[in-house]
Order: C-alpha cells, then structure tokens, then sequence
C-alpha cells in the first residue's frame, strides 16, 4: 500500500472523496456532476477500516473553481451519504487539508432540523404518486438507527432499505 501512495501525486487544489464503498465511484461522481471533470479513481482499493473502498481526487486550477465545486458537492452531500455511509470530503486548499467531514455527519445534521428529504432517491412503489406525476417529488421520513439508515415514503408509507435506497439515488 505504501508504495502505491507514493505514486499517487499530492493534489495543490481540490477535493478527495474517500471510503466510498466498492465500485460506487462512478455512481457518486454522477451524482456530483464530476464524471467529464479529470480526476484520480482508485477502485476496490485495500483499506484498514472497510476491507475495500473506492477514492476520487479531483484537482482544479484555481480557488474559484473549486469553490464552485464544493458548491455542487455540498448541494448533493445527502446522496452521497446515502450511497456510501463511510465517505469522507477533504477539501485541499494549497496542498493541505483545509477541511475534513464525512457525508454521514452533515445528513445527520439535516436531519436533526428536518427528519424529511426530498428528491434523493425514488420510492420503489412503482404504484406511488410520487412515479407517477412526470415531475413527482418524492418524500421520504428518514431515520438512522446504529450507524443503519431506512426510509419511508411520505405518500405511500412504502419502506425502503438501506440497499433499497442505494438503488434508486436519483
């Protein structure tokens, strides 16, 4: 392991994605609006903590553009968080860690204010309202119970597992 990190080059500006579970990275990078920007993927990588995990670093020129990067990031933390529990956000700001979070901690957060969250992933009803409508939102009760999340639709009280979740992230 160690030899390969030495092989990886150090980013000036940008951001890292880390402990995504395996093979969700083109997945979070769709979500992220990042898969046309260049970017390092490691994929099923050995790690300590997840037997397997999946990396992203992105590198940007300038401060601004990153800055509207973390803008999109930020907007779609919630997905992220959903797909890949464990994830971690390093911001790099002249090649140091300026900032360090895991997704999970800002859903939390959003949840403690609102246990709603809407548009992140469809119902699985195929029946429910919220497929229906050509512009459904749909509406889900989310809760985290020992590091576990599980959702319910708000129109149908359809449950949804964590896997199920995952699946349908829009």
């Amino acid at each position: 392991m160690k030899e390969f990190q030495q092989r990886v080059k150090q980013i000036e500006c940008g951001i890292v994605l880390d402990h995504l579970d395996p093979y969700t990275n083109y997945k979070a990078q769709k979500i992220l609006g990042i898969e046309q920007l260049p970017a390092l993927v490691i994929r099923n990588y050995p790690s300590r903590t997840m037997n397997k995990k999946d990396v992203i670093k992105v590198e940007v020129e300038t401060e601004e553009k990153l800055d509207k990067l973390l803008k999109t990031i930020r907007k779609n933390e919630s997905k992220i968080a959903l797909l890949s529990k464990n994830c971690t956000l390093t911001v790099i700001r002249e090649g140091k860690v300026a900032e360090k979070h895991k997704a999970m901690d800002k859903l939390k957060e959003a949840l403690q204010e609102n246990d709603t969250i809407e548009r992140v992933f469809k119902c699985t009803n195929y029946n429910c309202v919220s497929n229906q409508e050509k512009d459904g939102e749909a509406k889900f009760k989310v809760t985290i119970k020992n590091g576990e999340y599980k959702a319910s639709c708000k129109y149908c009280d359809q449950a949804m597992t964590e896997q199920e979740i995952k699946d349908n992230i829009i």
